[in-house]
């Protein structure tokens, strides 16, 4: 037969704020802290995730539509772009977690992007490319270390620019431009020369420097293929001095 229990009521809960001593306090205070700062980590995080999105949209338009001759909306893109990474990009150092997974896409897209636009404005994959400085300051010539695109970025932006020379050569190529498949394949195969003398190891910039050596013989076997069928007198005389310059070696 069951035993009865007393009749008895549990205890109302009471706080324990009265019980804690100082320090326990000034651990809630500190972790209140650290919550406020985690927020503002994340709100940092999702706004530079979003600025990212915007920019790679902005530039692959950039890329389109200066592969497509229109110039001013791919200024138009490449500007919006660079706007909206700078700030990004220079509150970001390379090598943080929030530079490596979730701007550094879009940082190599941007070197990519001017990299292209350096390409037919000089023939050549240009300098090294740096952000717009963030004040007056930063324009007299302060440094900003935190301005500059890192090795890889830089590098893979320059291998991705190779790979949009390459497409821009084959549609020249279907005009019976060899003026300019004689420059591009110049360029590409420069930087695949220097890349060569890079030990990469098993790395995504390996993975990605392999991909040059194709373009390289993509645009060798379009040179060919042209050879076959000449164009007009006048491309190919154009053509032929073009080659007669690369001969001396190939301009980085």
């Amino acid at each position: 037969m069951m035993r009865e229990l007393p009749a008895r009521l549990p205890a109302v809960p009471r706080s324990l704020l009265g019980s804690f001593t100082a320090g326990h306090l000034a651990f809630l205070a500190h972790a209140t802290q650290l919550r406020a700062e985690l927020q503002l980590q994340r709100e940092a995080r999702d706004k530079a995730a979003a600025d990212s999105r915007l920019a790679q949209d902005a530039l692959a338009l950039a890329l389109h539509s200066r592969l497509q001759g229109d110039a001013t909306v791919a200024a138009a893109s490449l500007r919006e772009a660079s706007s909206l990474l700078a700030a990004q990009l220079r509150a970001s150092a390379p090598g943080t977690e929030l530079r490596e997974h979730t701007l550094g896409h879009a940082a190599q897209s941007l070197v990519c992007a001017l990299t292209l636009d350096a390409f037919f404005a000089t023939g050549t994959l240009g300098t090294r490319p740096t952000l717009p400085p963030a004040s007056t300051a930063a324009a007299e010539g302060e440094a900003d270390e935190t301005a500059d695109f890192s090795d890889e970025e830089w590098l893979m932006g320059m291998i991705s620019a190779c790979h949009e020379i390459g497409r821009y050569a084959t549609r020249q190529a279907t005009r019976g431009d060899v003026a300019s498949v004689v420059m591009s394949r110049g360029v590409v195969l420069a930087l695949n020369e220097e890349l060569m003398a890079f030990d990469f190891r098993n790395s995504p910039l390996r993975r990605a420097y392999d991909g040059t050596k194709y373009v390289v013989r993509a645009l060798e076997d379009t040179l060919y293929e042209l050879s076959l069928f000449p164009p007009p007198a006048d491309a190919a005389a154009e053509g032929a001095a073009a080659l007669d310059e690369t001969e001396a070696g190939p301009r980085a």
